[in-house]
């Protein structure tokens, strides 16, 4: 009898793991939200296509139950003349040039396929964040910005560039009316283990706290790796052209309601949860959490160390509404005709009628019983052996499956490690590595390991090569690059300029090793 309770128990469970996904992509979400001057907006992903019958009622603030009745209607995206900003936040690490041109088809056809009024920010991150480009509608001016940037750093802190975009966005406060910021992170690679803050889970928590952003990523190549599946967006692997179609057609497929309460929030955030109704019929109830009131600069920094608030807002469940008296949160016309309770048993008509449909409804019951029966004596007729011969091939199967699976996910991180390495080896491979002698001034900042593959800037900024304290001397002071083989030192019309062995250069010129190299104040040599 347990032989055959672990095969039933078996064939249930391939049952529901082949069932749950299918399950799972069929559930309404609600996507973002935030209040903005004397409106409400939100945006759903629903399941459903009629949505034309559906209505949305709006709660807000902690005590729900007390909340007058705002309901809306479900309106498309493309249809509410509402405007979209993707916040394209990119990898600057030295691995991303492969990918470029992918890169700029994915921004291109993102910018130029959509019939959405639509502006966009560009952002990177490397060893620190920066803002590009922002709010810009002429795309032209997107992708020249997009070319310019240079894919230099050697290490990337992906998870503080995206905690850095967010409380960007967050702070944004020129976002036009009902303007959805969708923020797009796209990278060829994982975090880097370096650092150690931001963690996963910090970031996490600032996605979940920030409701007024939908949150994709776009890995480019063929690596797929779970530490990017984050937030309640899109996570899109491969083809740059696909990957933009996704995100339009993700934006596309939203549903947008707007709402003008009698009374908005002044200021900070307040909590949300909408209720979907179909006529008189509760269909769900999804909750946005605490959004936020655009516009005010004293609204609470949601910063991700802190713990999770015990108020949070349910869960996007019929079953996760208040506890206490849930039909209280409705008027009381609005409550479901079927509330009242219906009668256990049918009536009984005077020839007998129902009685007859009862007899007739009991046949299917019965030859069901009867046909898990004969299983039952079907399965209770195979001996002891055969039972035995039926476990030792259900136990080989499902190791040889989690085998094969094992062996695919580590043959797949061995082709991954084994393509980020060659794509180092090359870029390390045509470096000049250089070593530093500071003979006069200040260094704040050398990047590790300091090497010239292409080009490396000399001066204040702290994403240069070789960073100096200096006041004097400009951001970006002096360059040195390769050119066939041989190392070239070229200033950069700074106010300061730059001498090589005590003679001020104007163009150009060959670096030879141990040469002394003045800007200012600050005297260093360069030996390779």
């Amino acid at each position: 009898m347990k032989k055959r309770n672990i095969l039933l128990g078996l064939v249930l469970v391939l049952v529901l793991l082949f069932s749950m996904p299918a399950g799972a992509a069929t559930t309404d979400q609600a996507m973002a939200g935030f209040v903005q001057g004397e409106e409400v907006f939100a945006w759903f992903n629903l399941a459903g296509s009629d949505y034309k019958s559906l209505e949305v009622q709006l709660q807000m603030g902690d005590n729900k139950q007390n909340t007058p009745d705002y309901t809306a209607k479900f309106v498309p995206y493309a249809e509410s003349g509402l405007p979209v900003h993707y916040y394209i936040l990119l990898d600057r690490s030295l691995t991303m040039p492969p990918y470029t041109e992918d890169v700029e088809n994915f921004v291109s056809k993102l910018l130029t396929s959509t019939g959405i009024d639509t502006r966009a920010t560009l952002a990177s991150f490397g060893d620190a964040y920066e803002v590009e480009l922002s709010a810009a509608v002429d795309k032209d001016a997107v992708m020249k910005k997009l070319q310019s940037i240079e894919y230099d750093q050697w290490v990337t802190n992906m998870y503080k560039g995206i905690d850095d975009a967010l409380q960007d966005i967050c702070r944004f406060s020129q976002r036009n009316r009902g303007e959805l910021v969708q923020l797009i992170l796209v990278t060829d690679g994982v975090p880097d283990s370096t650092y150690e803050e931001p963690t996963f889970d910090q970031v996490k928590l600032r996605m979940e706290r920030s409701p007024e952003v939908v949150f994709h990523t776009y890995q480019v190549g063929n690596a797929d790796d779970s530490a990017l599946e984050m937030g309640n967006g899109l996570h899109m692997t491969g083809d740059s052209g696909e990957a933009a179609e996704a995100i339009l057609n993700f934006t596309d497929e939203l549903y947008t309601v707007v709402y003008k309460p009698a009374k908005v929030p002044a200021e900070g955030r307040s909590d949300m949860q909408f209720i979907i109704k179909r006529g008189q019929m509760i269909e769900n109830v999804l909750s946005l959490g605490y959004v936020p009131v655009l516009g005010h600069s004293d609204a609470p920094d949601l910063t991700v160390s802190s713990e999770p608030e015990t108020s949070s807002a349910p869960e996007s469940t019929v079953e996760s509404a208040p506890e206490s008296k849930p039909e209280s949160t409705l008027p009381e016309s609005s409550l479901p005709e079927s509330s009242e309770a219906p009668s256990s048993l049918p009536e009984t008509s005077g020839d007998g009628t129902s009685s007859g449909e009862e007899d007739t409804s009991s046949e299917p019951e019965s030859s069901a019983e009867e046909e898990a029966a004969g299983w039952l004596g079907f399965l209770a007729g195979i001996d002891d052996t055969t039972w035995l011969i039926i476990d030792i091939v259900t136990v080989v199967v499902f190791v040889v499956i989690i085998a094969l699976i094992l062996l695919f996910i580590l043959l797949a991180r061995a082709r991954k490690k084994r393509r980020m390495a060659e794509k180092m080896a090359a870029f390390v491979a045509a470096a000049i590595p250089l070593r530093l002698e500071v003979l006069d001034g200040r260094c704040r900042r050398v990047r590790k390991p300091l090497a010239v593959a292409t080009e490396l800037f000399i001066g204040t900024d702290m994403n240069g090569g070789i960073v100096w304290d200096e006041p004097t001397m400009a951001a970006k002071n002096t360059r040195l690059f390769v050119q066939d083989g041989v190392l070239y030192i070229e200033d950069l019309d700074s106010p300061q300029g730059t001498a090589l062995g005590g003679m001020r250069i104007f163009a150009p010129n060959r670096l030879r090793s141990g040469e002394i190299i003045s800007i200012g104040m600050v005297q260093f040599k360069l030996y390779f």
